[in-house]
């Protein structure tokens, strides 16, 4: 009855204020499943989409004011299509995936809807993620694969200095966390978009992934604010990097600077390809760890705690970036010579 009473209150052209501490009541509430069965009509969905400006395909997002209404509208969204099995259907009949698309292309280059634009590319991953029509529908029908790229690059700020290669400034600061937040969901969204497209079959689809591929190389020379936030930044570029066609991730190398901090070899930078390797030690280094533990652990709760938490978690954390190296090393020369250069000289040191 709460939820009914917001909803009829949200329905009524009431103060901006007014929405949006209901939308923050709301949101609230629907964390609770039970809460949600009688609330999840074709009619709330769509109070909720108009507030979020789901509707107005044609309008510009211009009224900062309203700004906030937005962003808890399409909070309220993820929570219920995440919670209801109901909602996530009637998300396809509403056509709620080509929307968001329409409200993602009005972020672009404007000011001030950071927000707007991280929780539009969270409803999208859930979309994408729990209902495999409106995958096909992002992929085929709405060019859900060029429209994530845009955002992805926006919110790394990308620069371009040559084909499918960005501009590097090692000097740079780290992104926000808002943009660090953005390009994750982007990033996550992009890897279910993409599920299943190892074969490419156009010239236009191989200039897409080739571009997509340059845009994970820089941002796995970007950081994040924090170190953890960096490493869930790098973890979603290189699962979305197993996507990518093998044939497309030459771009992941470019001929190198004239930097010293450029990491060279056979006149190619292969600054990404040492982030991965990177990458794939700490992980393993988390691997030995947790066994240790568990092998040595002192309480017997506290090990079996470890291995239910880390059990299949630390594999499943460890198997994408092994697998894009191998597949690297499989296909690109340089790579792997590279690669087996700092093999050799990990062997002599040890």
């Amino acid at each position: 009855k709460l939820c009914e009473g917001i909803l009829n209150i949200l329905e009524k052209d009431t103060k901006t204020s007014c929405q949006t501490a209901c939308l923050e009541a709301l949101r609230i509430l629907s964390r609770d499943k039970k809460v949600l069965v009688p609330v999840t009509t074709k009619r709330n969905m769509q109070i909720l989409m108009r507030l979020a400006k789901l509707d107005a395909v044609e309008d510009p997002l211009e009224r900062v004011s309203e700004f906030p209404v937005i962003v808890e509208a399409l909070k309220c969204l993820c929570n219920i299509i995440f919670n209801s099995a109901v909602a996530q259907k009637l998300s396809l009949e509403l056509n709620l995936a080509a929307m968001l698309c329409s409200l993602l292309k009005k972020c672009k280059d404007q000011q001030l809807v950071g927000d707007i634009k991280c929780f539009d590319l969270r409803l999208l991953f859930l979309l994408s993620l729990l209902h495999t029509d409106i995958r096909s529908q992002l992929r085929q029908e709405l060019q859900g694969v060029q429209v994530l790229t845009q955002a992805l690059e926006s919110s790394l700020n990308v620069r371009w200095t040559g084909e499918y290669i960005a501009a590097e400034d090692h000097d740079r600061p780290p992104l926000s966390l808002q943009e660090t937040n953005c390009a994750i969901e982007a990033l996550k969204a992009l890897f279910n978009v993409t599920l299943d497209s190892w074969n490419v079959h156009s010239k236009n689809e191989s200039h897409q992934f080739r571009y997509m591929a340059a845009i994970l190389r820089y941002c796995l020379l970007t950081t994040g604010p924090t170190e953890d936030k960096t490493e869930e930044l790098h973890s979603n570029a290189i699962n979305l990097l197993s996507n990518v066609p093998v044939s497309c991730l030459d771009v992941l190398i470019t001929p190198s600077s004239q930097e010293e901090t450029d990491i060279k070899y056979n006149g190619m930078s292969m600054g990404a390809i040492q982030i991965l390797l990177d990458f794939m030690e700490k992980r393993i280094d988390k691997v030995w760890s947790v066994k240790i533990v568990l092998k040595y652990g002192f309480f017997r709760h506290i090990k079996q705690w470890m291995s239910v938490l880390f059990g299949s978690s630390y594999r499943e954390g460890l198997t994408p970036v092994l697998s894009l190296l191998t597949e690297c090393c499989r296909t690109h020369r340089n790579i792997r010579k590279f690669i087996k250069a700092q093999v050799c000289q990990i062997a002599i040191q040890i």
